[in-house]
């Protein structure tokens, strides 16, 4: 395809994934409201419609739409590429037996080690009002006979763990009816009790789906529908995918056009990622991995920390936000510096855990969604993956350039995305004498989209990611602390999780307090 072609193209492109009328094509990316999740469909839409494949960091690199289109002409152009990837039926065969994927070993371990853990149970709320729940639940259970990582169930043969796509078995629904709960208080109420139970009780994967499903239903107008799903099957991107299947679902169901085909096979993809997984792709991702931890500061602890209270794995849950003064603040520096939000909220993070430790080069574990691949586009499965990443080598007055310090070694360790953390971690632990555990102390997330609310023909549903009640348990796979956000309205949520007998709520408090006071200051240097 020639170039001015390409440049036309793009331009189509942007405009559609970034939901606005006008590109030029000096305008970046970034500065048009771009973010990692958008940065990765507008990666998916180019290896449809021009058969190339970028990796994260060229889109970065290349953030206006000249530049991206001069890169994609110069790869169409090396690699021969054709035209783009097409759509391919839903199904999977019936009752077929295959290798887990990679991001899944590490699940299937817990789960087999721990079979009565309930950390790794999720639940995905969608309030419904004036919908035809049966309908509804209907939909549900077509969302899983379309998914199929949805559909399996997990066992060991000849010594490794296996997965099979179970064709007769349907997501189990409790019907749960509270007509006389009028009040909002007490639907509020409700919710959350019926949240902490299923999130309290653990599935046992060798015979049930990684999926179940409870239905409030509050009178003849109002209901929510408490989706649990195990982190085996269902990474933090597949409740945005479930929530589009589920409203595609409902839809058709009521008399609207069929969902379109899924593109690609689970089945297809985690024999293909094996495949990828040579011994050689490995090797050099564990030896990435192995340079980066010994980078990091080991063993980082806020002022006044307990270390000794480690071992004791007793996590504590709190719930926060960042006021909508911090987030306009952070975005508007976003925007200025042509970075992402996440970029900026990780830096502040650094930050105040370096001026609260008296620490440098931070190690901080982040989440990202790993789904470079187009089959990967509406498929709901275990692919997000962990990676860690230094922070700045010490102190500074100028914001931006920390900010874009984080943003390369954050584009660094990104490349290093296919080969799960927990699989290098592993293979380090059982070649070097490497405490890698040292590193590991902090994470953090960003859910980039979160709550989705779809205006139906004859209803609302409102969906969202449920988080239990402020709670202590058992938790031996968190971290020292870790802070998951997400957009809630003009704020950000957050959901913040600490070992308590290394911090007590005091530090978290302050570190929090002084999180949220970074990010309302960056506009000063905007």
């Amino acid at each position: 395809m020639p170039e001015g072609n390409i440049t036309h193209s793009m331009l189509n492109i942007w405009r559609d994934v970034l939901k606005v009328d006008s590109v030029g094509v000096n305008d970046t990316f970034f500065t048009l409201g771009g973010d990692s999740l958008s940065a990765l469909e507008l990666n998916e839409r180019i290896q449809e419609s021009f058969g190339v494949r970028l990796r994260l960091r060229q889109i970065f690199d290349n953030p206006s739409v000249n530049r991206l289109s001069e890169l994609v002409a110069a790869s169409a152009a090396s690699e021969g590429a054709g035209a783009g990837t097409g759509e391919t039926a839903d199904g999977e065969p019936a009752a077929v037996e295959f290798p887990l994927a990679l991001g899944q070993e590490y699940f299937w371990r817990l789960a087999t080690e721990m079979p009565d853990a309930t950390f790794f149970v999720q639940c995905t709320e969608l309030h419904c009002t004036d919908v035809d729940t049966g309908d509804l639940l209907g939909a549900l259970q077509d969302v899983v006979r379309r998914q199929s990582a949805l559909r399996c169930t997990f066992h060991v043969r000849d010594g490794h763990p296996m997965q099979r796509i179970e064709p007769d078995l349907e997501v189990p629904v409790t019907v749960i009816d509270h007509e006389g709960a009028d009040a909002d208080a007490d639907r509020i109420a409700l919710i959350a009790q019926a949240t902490l139970k299923g999130t309290a009780t653990p599935f046992d994967l060798g015979s049930e789906l990684p999926i179940r499903a409870s239905l409030l239903r509050f009178g003849p107008r109002e209901s929510s529908l408490l989706v649990f799903t195990h982190h085996i099957s269902f990474d933090g991107l597949s409740r945005q995918i479930f929530v589009q299947d589920l409203v595609a679902a409902y839809r058709a169901r009521r008399g609207g056009p069929a969902p379109r085909p899924r593109r690609g096979s689970f089945v297809e993809f985690v024999t293909d990622q094996r495949k990828r997984m040579t011994d050689g792709v490995v090797a050099r991702t564990v030896e990435f991995w192995r340079e980066q931890f010994e980078a990091g500061a080991p063993d980082v602890l806020l002022r006044g920390g307990k270390a000794e209270g480690r071992g004791t794995y007793r996590t504590r849950t709190l719930n926060r936000t960042i006021s909508r003064d911090a987030v306009i603040a952070a975005t508007e520096f976003a925007r200025a510096n042509g970075v992402t939000l996440f970029t900026v909220l990780l830096a502040a993070f650094h930050q105040v855990v370096s001026d609260m430790s008296g620490q440098w080069r931070i190690p901080v574990a982040v989440q990202v969604a790993n789904r470079s691949d187009v089959r990967q586009r509406g498929m709901i499965g275990p692919f997000a993956n962990t990676l860690v990443v230094v922070g700045p080598d010490g102190p500074s007055d100028d914001v931006a350039s920390q900010v874009r310090i984080v943003e390369r070694r954050l584009l660094d360790v990104v490349d290093a995305q296919e080969v799960p953390l927990e699989l290098a971690v592993d293979m380090i632990r059982a070649t070097t004498p490497l405490k890698v555990q040292r590193q590991l102390r902090l994470g953090f997330t960003l859910n980039e989209r979160s709550v989705k609310r779809v205006e139906l023909p004859d209803g609302v549903i409102v969906a969202d990611l449920r988080v239990p009640p402020e709670t202590e348990r058992i938790d031996p796979t968190t971290f020292d602390l870790v802070v998951e956000v997400r957009p809630d309205a003009d704020r950000l949520a957050g959901i913040l999780h600490h070992k308590a007998d290394v911090y007590s709520q005091e530090i978290v408090d302050e570190f929090w307090q002084r999180w949220e006071t970074y990010l309302l200051e960056v506009r000063k240097q905007a």
